[in-house]
């Protein structure tokens, strides 16, 4: 019964994120340039992404689910796959992989998108309580930008 409220939950948080990216293929085609100087440090990460990705993690958390460092490193590569243009992406949006008990998700949505993704997590967690299991899934969620589109990937193992 847990395992089927986890994927659930799964399903609801990565079909929310692939919507709105369905309905708005415009993108920005703005261009910025960047300074550079001798000591470059790594760009930060966007806050935004920053914002949807602790959503969406808290989102897990709540729902009683685990974050795990293995999961992350497989969320971790299908985003970078994504961002190089490495996955096969659907219509140029998703990616879904599932076999066993594993499911992966990545989604791409443009820039003008990210403040209604925010609040789309931000309500969904209002509607979650905390849940705890002896047997927790392992998640992991991550998003990141390029400055056109934003990617999540997201990974679950029941």
């Amino acid at each position: 019964m847990q395992k089927l409220l986890y994927k659930s939950l799964a399903i609801a948080v990565t079909s929310v994120l692939l919507f709105p990216a369905s309905a708005t293929q415009a993108q920005s085609s703005f261009v910025s340039s960047s300074s550079s100087s001798e000591t470059e440090a790594p760009p930060a990460k966007d806050a935004k992404a920053t914002h949807l990705e602790n959503l969406l993690n808290e989102l897990m958390t709540q729902g009683g689910m685990t974050a795990t460092a293995e999961v992350e490193g497989i969320a971790k590569d299908h985003l970078d796959r994504a961002m190089n243009d490495e996955l096969p992406l659907f219509e140029g949006m998703s990616y879904n992989e599932d076999y066993d008990s594993t499911s992966i998700s990545v989604s791409v949505f443009p820039t003008e998108n990210i403040d209604f993704e925010i609040a789309q997590a931000q309500s969904m967690l209002q509607g979650v309580e905390n849940s705890a299991s002896s047997e927790p899934a392992q998640f992991s969620a991550l998003v990141d930008t390029d400055g056109e589109n934003y990617y999540t990937a997201m990974v679950f193992i029941f």
